[in-house]
């Protein structure tokens, strides 16, 4: 099901993992996801929120909230 969801066409324009590839997605153990977590996740929200900024012209002090919402270790909430 996962590879599924994945890899078709489903409206999303792209999808940021901290995995060399998605086809690492499906054969982790959960700790070895939560040990890429704990790695990539910082540097990919920062590379995000930079992005987010160029895109809409802000500078950090302009922003007021920053909302981020992770699933550590898991691909897909339950």
């Amino acid at each position: 099901m996962l590879k599924v969801i994945l890899q078709r066409d489903n409206g999303i324009a792209s999808r940021h993992l901290g995995l060399p590839d998605v086809e690492h997605v499906f054969s982790p153990t959960a700790d070895e996801l939560n040990e890429t977590f704990r790695v990539e996740a910082h540097q990919l929200a920062a590379r995000a929120l930079a992005a987010a900024q160029l895109q809409a012209g802000l500078f950090a002090g302009q922003l007021d909230a920053l909302l981020v919402c992770i699933c550590p270790g898991y691909l897909c909430p339950g």
